[in-house]
């Protein structure tokens, strides 16, 4: 956690404040932004906006304005958080194949890319998978 006993009554009373912020920030508004997370197939510019949409959320729980020159680097360290929105997803994307792959149904043989049928063609764009990201 980061509530941390501090000396001084006016720092304990900001490092209390910004417990309470945090925690309300990635229990409310991460289980919203994150909803579905496990099924999406991320492209660059999907990461890139959910790491924007990150370090908005900090700068506001701290009220850094955006004309402040404050590094993305500074605000993590300012609100003791080291792991990232795309952790999260990632997280959760893991635990999600791991619940699908240990049980027997169609979702499992779609996923393993086990289904039956006429082959698909070459032509065209390379789909994303959901397998591709992951890295084991």
């Amino acid at each position: 956690m980061c509530c941390y006993s501090v000396d001084h009554s006016n720092a304990h009373l900001t490092t209390a404040r910004q417990c309470k912020q945090k925690i309300i920030v990635k229990c409310t508004i991460w289980s919203v932004v994150l909803y579905g997370a496990e099924t999406w197939t991320m492209t660059q510019a999907d990461k890139e906006r959910l790491e924007t949409f990150d370090m908005w959320a900090w700068r506001r729980m701290l009220k850094v304005s955006w004309v402040d020159k404050v590094s993305n680097a500074e605000v993590l360290q300012k609100v003791q958080e080291n792991n990232s929105i795309l952790d999260a997803v990632q997280h959760r994307k893991f635990r999600w194949i791991g619940h699908i792959l240990r049980h027997d149904s169609l979702l499992r043989d779609i996923i393993e890319g086990r289904m039956k049928g006429k082959a698909t063609s070459t032509r065209g764009r390379k789909r994303l998978q959901i397998l591709s990201p992951m890295k084991i």
